[in-house]
């Protein structure tokens, strides 16, 4: 199948259908939120490491 027919493809489900053929999802707010947290309280109690800094050489 080449990209012209698998355009084509989806193009006719999406019109068919009224909506795209896949689920679109993002994490909610509070699993970013509350990762973050843990992440934070993971370095103040010790955990996570320091790493030398490296100078961008312009490329």
């Amino acid at each position: 199948m080449n990209t012209s027919v698998a355009v084509n493809k989806f193009a006719r489900v999406v019109v068919r259908d009224q909506k795209l053929p896949f689920d679109v999802a993002a994490h909610p707010h509070s699993l970013i939120k509350a990762e973050l947290k843990r992440r934070i309280d993971n370095l103040e109690n010790g955990g996570g490491s320091y790493h030398d800094l490296v100078e961008d050489d312009g490329c």
